[in-house]
């Protein structure tokens, strides 16, 4: 498993640097070139942040994306959504579990999740195989993605 330290070194960065980066420290001045190269090295080493356990959590979701993990690592837009969605699990205590579109079974991640949150372009026949994964799903389409939920629990007021 890839570390701070190991982000650091191949984007010839101290690990402070890359810290603030991937936590999306709003005080951190540095150039868009070091932001990119940082995010990058994360994406080429497959980095995962550690996440707090959330003992007792109620909630186990996946965010699934339709972007690649390579694809995702060239795009920030994308990157920063689901860092974002990442950041409010972890203060609510919400497990959560990640996919790529592109992954082979990345299907089977679905299954033991509570909801679905996705990310990117998925057509309305995507939304309804998803929704075929797991019968007490209820989906809808927002402007920026889709959210799928198990019926009866609501994860997030996204409004």
């Amino acid at each position: 498993m890839a570390t701070i330290r190991d982000i650091a070194e191949m984007a010839q960065v101290s690990t402070a640097t890359v810290s603030r980066i991937l936590n999306n420290d709003e005080t951190l001045i540095t150039s868009p070139e070091t932001k990119k190269n940082v995010l990058a090295a994360a994406k080429k080493l497959n980095y995962v942040k550690k996440r707090k356990a959330a003992a007792g959590s109620a909630y186990k979701i996946c965010i699934l994306q339709w972007f690649s993990a390579s694809k995702e690592a060239e795009d920030n837009y994308y990157y920063l959504i689901r860092n974002g969605i990442e950041d409010y699990c972890e203060k609510k205590g919400i497990n959560v579990l990640r996919a790529y579109k592109s992954d082979m079974g990345y299907t089977e991640v679905l299954k033991d999740a509570d909801g679905i949150i996705c990310i990117g372009k998925f057509s309305k026949k995507e939304i309804k195989n998803l929704k075929e994964i797991n019968s007490e799903w209820r989906g809808w389409r927002g402007k920026n993605g889709s959210v799928i939920r198990k019926k009866n629990y609501l994860i997030k007021d996204w409004k």
